[in-house]
Order: structure tokens, then sequence, then C-alpha cells
């Protein structure tokens, strides 16, 4: 929706893996979420990363790392899956965040994985 309000591509920029990772969401061109200052929108930066997620591994399946979500109709250049996991003492609970061709985002949690309350099973 951000690309299609803007009309221009929104890009989700993916580093890392594991539980040292950082992904960023720029408008017009892709961006590194490691450097300072280079995933924003508005001025304001949008990066989310492990330092403020400790407990949270990821793991991502998008073939460069990049999604770059299209003006006309939001849809996407690659489809994937981004995998969350939260360890918190012995419990594992892991949550998917689904993307398809056509631009839809949905989140699930892997069935046979403890679910995450009010998420569905995929």
């Amino acid at each position: 929706s951000e690309a299609i309000k803007r009309n221009q591509n929104v890009f989700i920029a993916f580093q890392g893996t594991g539980t040292t990772w950082c992904y960023g969401i720029k408008a017009a061109a892709t961006c590194n979420c490691i450097t300072a200052n280079d995933c924003q929108i508005d001025g304001v930066d949008r990066v989310a990363n492990s330092t403020d997620f400790k407990s949270v591994s990821l793991a991502q399946n998008f073939s460069d790392g990049d999604l770059r979500f299209e003006p006309r109709r939001g849809t996407v250049d690659d489809n994937g899956t981004a995998t969350l996991t939260s360890s918190i003492g012995q419990t594992e609970r892991k949550t998917e965040i689904r993307v398809s061709l056509l631009g839809r985002v949905r989140i699930c949690s892997p069935s046979g994985s403890a679910n995450i309350k009010d998420y569905p099973t995929c």
C-alpha cells in the first residue's frame, strides 16, 4: 500500500540471518539496514534489527534479500517467506511472514511449531 500511495517502488531489504539480522524499508531505491540512516521514508528510519529483539532469530528465502513492491498494483518481484523464531527458555515459537507475487502479505504460525496466539496455522 505504501508503494501505491507514493506511486513509486518501495523496497524491503534484509541483511544477515540467525541471531544477527536487520531489515529496512525505503522508497525509490534499495537500502542497507546496517548503514545508519540509509533506510528512511520521509526522514524517519524504518529499520528493525536483532539488537532490539535479542531472543529472535530470522531466516528468509527471498532470492537476493530484497523485495520490490511496484506502485501500480502493489505486486512484488520475488515471493518467499521470512521466518522469525522466538526462543524463551526451552520454548521456541515460530512466525512466518509469507509474501506472494501479488503482493499479499500473510502472517501465520508453521504447522507443528508452538503457535503464537491469534495467528492461524500456515
